[in-house]
């Protein structure tokens, strides 16, 4: 039987889903501060063996690099302070995603890397961007906006003409800040709130959702299957 674990990484701890066959079988939030590393792996479900281990970075220290720019001679560093910084003690990563066209480059803290890798000999390690773009199917003769909502962070993917226009993450703190963010990439990106269509993905509340239909008419859910929809992440991680 397949057993796999994905994990995704934020700012005051991670979640992380155990997946038997395709199928979520546990899942649950662990707060992680710098002086939790030795009760990390506590919960009896990290204590097992699995055949892949995945591993998400939900961060604001990224940049996607055109492929046609990329280049090993400029340092990993350099990339991220076009729009991010790199912390001392920070590692860069980087690969490329070839049905973009691009090199997505992030950071990550050393030591939260290396207890993950020490707890799980074989983890692969994403940015959380990069695996929400890759799971997107786009029409090439559509635009259209991508909402990806997790607790306190919005992912938002914009598509024109079948090609990646805008990826970005903001932080929100209210519902307010939701709808502005939303609302705020339609005008920037001289989208029509009235024809091009918002899919969205993640835990979205009712309200939430009826306060954006009063702005923008199509707003569509990003999957069928609920449960997939509200662990949207972790499913395409898995």
């Amino acid at each position: 039987m397949s057993q796999n674990l994905s994990i995704l990484i934020d700012k005051g701890g991670f979640s992380f889903v155990v997946w038997k066959n395709c199928v979520a079988h546990h899942q649950a939030y662990i707060p992680i501060g710098a002086a939790d590393h030795d009760n990390v792996f506590k919960d009896i479900y990290l204590q097992q063996e699995y055949n892949l281990v995945n591993c998400a970075i939900l961060s604001p220290q990224f940049a996607l690099v055109p492929k046609e720019y990329f280049t090993h001679e400029i340092p990993l560093e350099d990339w991220l302070t076009f729009n991010s910084q790199v912390f001392e003690g920070d590692v860069v990563l980087h690969y490329e995603i070839p049905e973009q066209d691009i090199f997505w480059v992030y950071a990550i803290d050393a030591s939260q890397k290396k207890l993950f890798d020490n707890k799980f000999a074989n983890t692969k390690w994403h940015h959380s961007g990069s695996i929400f773009l890759e799971s997107l199917s786009v029409d090439s003769q559509e635009k259209v906006l991508f909402a990806n909502i997790h607790k306190n962070v919005l992912e938002i993917a914009v598509y024109k003409e079948g090609r990646l226009h805008f990826y970005n993450q903001f932080v929100y703190r209210s519902s307010n800040d939701l709808m502005y963010f939303i609302l705020n990439v339609y005008a920037q990106l001289e989208l029509d709130t009235n024809q091009d269509p918002l899919y969205y993905f993640g835990k979205v509340q009712d309200e939430n959702l009826q306060r954006l239909l009063k702005f923008v008419r199509h707003v569509l859910p990003g999957h069928e299957d609920l449960s997939i929809l509200e662990n949207y992440s972790h499913y395409i991680l898995q």
